[in-house]
């Protein structure tokens, strides 16, 4: 097994964290004396995922992120579960914005990379430490010593400012300061907000066969301290939305609907529409509808995660509901009706961050009403029952339109703190 080093993101900074995993491996064999032949005993693999600016979602059409999962998947199913040594994942945040705030993205972006191993790996799980490391200045600093676009002065200045002692958020004012700032900002800074994935696997030809299995403990190895005690990454997940037709909100028609992910594929939507208003005796827009839908979504989502409740789905409805409309003389009816059918959509996020839903959907199927017409009398304080009017209504097509709006209804996932001490 020939020792490679593959970056698939061909980022500048792969280095940089290859040097450091390197040279905590180093302190780790050294330390616990791994019974091993040569100094390095381990391939590795590093995959690099990206995240937009101030964002934790995993966006597979981002920057090069399809292809680097895309890589992993076919590492991880090239090798067997035995040749998998550890797995480490690193997340940072870029050095711009408050400290403090990039502290919880880096951590915000380790969950979103520890729900998606543990979607599509979990047999792994047991091998995988998460770990969130602040802002990228290690690998800012790399960029600058690489970069031949700038002068020396600049160089040497940059340099001074963030390896002296001050508070991150000291630097970056100062580093704001250059002119060269900018410059750094735009060509650099999309490849400090990451998370890289390093796999480690066993080089078997280089182990001694002894009586104790051979085994590192990955948290070792993320180890920057004598005791390490792995931050506690609140995660969150959606129990429930929250939601309105815009169509019906636009026509005076209150309504609200709660939807309730089961699984990691199926909904289950209860609906109440509850207009109930009149305007002198002469307008009237009563209802109240009660309706129930089971919906199937085509993209599957983590039980455990938030990214819920998008993309095509299609559904099974059935409503009922009762009624009483009326303008002035023109429209007077009063009745009942049910309907049941399919129904189909599509839901997108709202906003960078992504803090709701938008979504379309069409229903298809039967309606059948009974309905009573009436008509006011002159003064309009009486309504007179027509009931040669009466009849019954049947109909087969389009029987609802929606533009809700989805609002998620998050709880958090119980994490505990871990703590890993050697003597």
């Amino acid at each position: 097994m020939n020792k490679r080093l593959i970056s698939v993101s061909g980022s500048r900074s792969a280095r940089w964290r290859m040097g450091l995993l390197s040279a905590a491996l180093s302190v780790v064999s050294a330390f616990f004396a791994l019974p091993v032949k040569a100094q390095s005993t381990l391939d590795r693999e590093e995959v690099t995922i990206y995240f937009r600016f101030d964002d934790a979602t995993l966006d597979t059409g981002y920057m090069s992120n399809r292809e680097s999962l895309a890589r992993l998947d076919s590492i991880l199913h090239a090798r067997t579960y035995a040749d998998i040594d550890a797995v480490l994942v690193i997340s940072k945040s870029s050095p711009e914005g408050v400290f403090a705030y990039n502290q919880r993205l880096s951590e915000r972006r380790a969950r979103a990379m520890s729900t998606y191993l543990q979607l599509h790996y979990p047999l792994y799980m047991s091998k995988v430490t998460i770990v969130a490391d602040d802002e990228s200045w290690g690998e800012f600093r790399a960029s600058i010593l690489a970069d031949t676009e700038i002068t020396d002065g600049t160089r040497d200045r940059m340099l001074d400012i963030i390896d002296s002692d001050i508070h991150p958020d000291r630097k970056e004012a100062l580093l704001k300061s250059l002119p060269s700032w900018r410059y750094f900002y735009r060509k650099y800074f999309p490849e400090f907000r990451f998370s890289a994935i390093t796999l480690v696997f066993v080089r078997y030809e280089d182990i001694e066969i002894v009586d104790e299995p051979f085994f590192v403990p990955i948290e070792r190895i993320a180890m920057k301290e004598d005791n390490l005690v792995v931050p506690m990454l609140r995660s969150k997940r959606m129990i429930a939305a929250l939601k309105s037709n815009l169509l019906f909100d636009a026509a005076t028609a209150l309504n609200a609907e709660i939807e309730i992910p089961i699984g990691k594929r199926w909904s289950i939507m209860v609906e109440d529409v509850f207009p109930w208003w009149e305007t002198g005796n002469k307008y009237c827009l009563q209802m109240w509808e009660m309706g129930a839908e089971v919906r199937y979504w085509f993209k599957p989502w983590d039980p455990r995660g938030v990214n819920k409740l998008r993309g095509w789905f299609t559904g099974l409805y059935g409503m009922s509901s009762k009624y009483d409309f009326q303008n002035d003389r023109k429209v007077n009816y009063q009745g009942e009706y049910w309907s049941a059918g399919l129904s189909g959509g599509y839901s997108l996020p709202l906003g960078r961050k992504k803090w709701g839903n938008l979504e379309l959907s069409l229903g298809l199927g039967f309606l059948k009403s009974g309905y009573r017409h009436y008509q006011p009398s002159e003064n309009y304080e009486k309504l007179i029952h027509d009931r040669p009017n009466d009849g019954t209504v049947q109909y087969f097509g389009p029987t609802k339109a929606k533009i809700s709006l989805v609002i998620p209804i998050n709880v958090y996932n119980p994490v505990t703190k871990k703590e890993v001490r050697h003597e």
